[in-house]
């Protein structure tokens, strides 16, 4: 795979941008930009007018033809892995099979305490692992039965089922993509901790 180039708007998914963000993504669309991320939080420090991520998306599927559209990221505690693999796999199935899912463990206390519930890194991480590797099951296979530490399903069927799975890994360690037992065929872009933003580095997985 070649280097990619994806925008990620400054100002995300704060309700008064979704008219630049959508001329913004028509205009990229329209020159081959690879993809197009948004932050997935309700509440951030910045502001807490957002609108829903994935809904949104939605929305900039419908207004382009090429271009992926995503997440960076989506931190998998936040909800329960079920509704989010239904969510994303909506998006992909409207979007012809050009969704991303970002992939986080989250770091907002108070939107965590607003919305789900806050637990300590060591938990979060834990979620993340096995909440992918419902999603991705969820995604693949006809009935899922899963039994985990901290979530549970039963006789789960989800179609219809997405055109493709990508997923896009975030962390902020490099030794913490050791802890997912999931991330063969998984795209990761993730953020050493002792490197800037601008220095992050890209590696796929296969």
């Amino acid at each position: 795979m070649g280097m990619k180039f994806f925008i990620h708007p400054p100002l995300g998914n704060l309700s008064g941008e979704l008219r630049l963000n959508v001329e913004a993504i028509r205009i990229a669309d329209s020159l081959g930009i690879d993809g197009f991320v948004l932050p997935d939080h309700y509440m951030s420090p910045r502001s807490n007018d957002t609108l829903e991520a994935w809904v949104t998306l939605a929305h900039l599927a419908a207004v382009t033809s090429h271009i992926m559209l995503g997440t960076l990221v989506t931190p998998i505690p936040l909800r329960p892995p079920q509704l989010l693999a239904k969510i994303v796999s909506t998006v992909d199935v409207l979007s012809e099979g050009r969704s991303l899912l970002g992939v986080g463990a989250g770091w907002w206390k108070e939107e965590f305490e607003a919305y789900s519930k806050w637990d300590n890194p060591k938990v979060r991480v834990e979620k993340v692992d096995e909440g992918v590797a419902l999603i991705k099951r969820l995604w693949t296979e006809s009935k899922v039965d899963f039994e985990g530490k901290h979530y549970r399903a039963k006789g789960a069927v989800l179609l219809p089922s997405p055109c493709r799975s990508l997923i896009l890994l975030s962390c902020s360690e490099e030794k913490a993509l050791k802890c997912w037992s999931w991330r063969e065929n998984t795209l990761i872009f993730a953020s050493s901790a002792k490197k800037s933003r601008k220095n992050s580095w890209p590696l796929k997985m296969k």
